[in-house]
């Protein structure tokens, strides 16, 4: 004849406690280890924007839209920028020290320090009662009305080695728009628009940036599916971004 005693009050709930954990672990997704960790490069823009003389105008509100690269060494960055001939004053100003003074945290690829291309913006702001202000935002702006201002834009991976002749002419405008995923990588998606159409240059740029691994962008706080906007003919001082040389790219 079997006896069966019941069990005490706290063993039942210890018992609860185990089964509720296990059942939750095992629902719990599993991370998957050979994907890359990314961790993208932050600015610390203070003295960048200290260095910056404010043109001297009246009322304003001008946004200087730029690219730079941070490199995994010691090398300043370069920071190539629009505006140049609609607002050059402003341009200049962002543009007069490069990324001299332009502090940054280094992007990484999983802890191992990597190159990418960072987009940004600085907006200079001057009231009717004289009061200024410069801010920088780091992010293309094409996302604002959707995300806000702040928003960390995908940051493209330089470090990668791409193959193929583009056939585009280097003073060539237009951008290039890339679906990133929250977790990375290779780009779902790569949209090319330029200004003056040329079928094979569009295609070139296309198969180009799907190459390329990114970054993803962050929105409060975490890794987001989000698009970057790449802009064509920005110009560093009086140089084009883009040339047609095997293994260049539009830096």
């Amino acid at each position: 004849m079997m006896v069966r005693r019941a069990l005490p009050a706290a063993a039942k709930r210890l018992f609860a406690l185990v089964l509720a954990g296990l059942t939750a672990a095992s629902c719990m997704p599993i991370e998957d280890p050979s994907r890359p960790v990314y961790e993208p490069a932050r600015f610390e823009p203070d003295l960048y924007l200290k260095t910056m003389p404010f043109p001297d105008v009246g009322t304003t509100d001008v946004t200087i839209r730029c690219s730079t690269t941070i490199r995994s060494g010691w090398r300043r960055p370069d920071v190539a920028c629009d505006q140049e001939e609609e607002n050059p004053d402003f341009f200049t100003a962002v543009t007069h020290y490069g990324g001299r003074f332009l502090k940054s945290t280094l992007p990484r690829k999983n802890g191992i320090r990597v190159q990418t291309a960072v987009e940004f913006r600085v907006r200079f702001k001057a009231n009717a009662d004289g009061q200024k202000s410069i801010e920088l935002f780091q992010n293309d702006g094409q996302l604002v009305d959707e995300l806000g201002d702040d928003y960390l834009s995908p940051q493209l991976i330089w470090d990668a080695v791409v193959g193929g002749r583009l056939e585009c002419d280097p003073r060539i405008t237009g951008r290039v728009e890339v679906l990133v995923g929250k977790a990375g990588g290779l780009p779902e998606t790569v949209d090319v628009t330029l200004d003056e159409p040329n079928p094979k240059c569009a295609e070139g740029l296309e198969h180009r940036y799907s190459q390329y691994e990114f970054i993803p962008g962050y929105h409060d706080g975490k890794p987001a599916q989000m698009k970057l906007f790449r802009r064509l003919g920005q110009t560093r001082g009086h140089q084009w971004k883009i040339d047609n040389s095997v293994n260049s790219d539009d830096r």
